[in-house]
């Protein structure tokens, strides 16, 4: 079997244990790990095996070993410097389902019929998230004013 070119999450499955997981008071990373662990013949992670040892999930795979040895560091909690990737095969494969799975709900929730469904609490904490002040209130007045007069009446 040829390796799946996305790392595909189910919509239906997906829905249910997230129902699951809100219904149970789980966190986020119990979320993501119960879409880990859901890997049986009709489980949504049945192909993420396959997924990450094909060429596409190969390069995932070191994109978000950067982006986890970025986000340790931001953390304050830098690998060392001789860190092996395939020391944290784990750590990164539960990043790359926790940013599909993010996506997944955002998507889901920006559906006008599917309404503003709460995410599983400790999403905002996730692995991979920086710590950050955020960025700053843009200046909406100073913006218009550098178009006055431009404005269609």
């Amino acid at each position: 079997m040829a390796a799946p070119k996305i790392l595909s999450l189910d919509t239906h499955r997906f829905i249910e244990l997230w129902a699951e997981a809100k219904q149970k008071g789980r966190s986020w990373k119990d979320f993501v790990q119960s879409i880990i662990d859901d890997d049986g013949k009709t489980g949504i992670a049945k192909d993420h095996a396959l997924y990450f040892s094909g060429p596409k999930g190969t390069k995932v795979f070191a994109d978000y070993w950067k982006r986890y040895q970025a986000w340790c560091i931001n953390q304050g909690e830098p690998l060392p410097q001789d860190a092996d990737a395939s020391s944290y095969k784990q750590d990164v494969c539960f990043f790359v389902v926790s940013e599909a799975a993010l996506a997944k709900c955002n998507a889901l929730r920006s559906n006008k019929d599917f309404g503003k469904a709460i995410r599983p609490d400790g999403w905002r904490n996730r692995i991979g998230k920086m710590k950050g002040g955020g960025r700053e209130a843009a200046d909406w007045t100073s913006r218009r004013n550098m178009l006055a007069g431009f404005f269609e009446k």
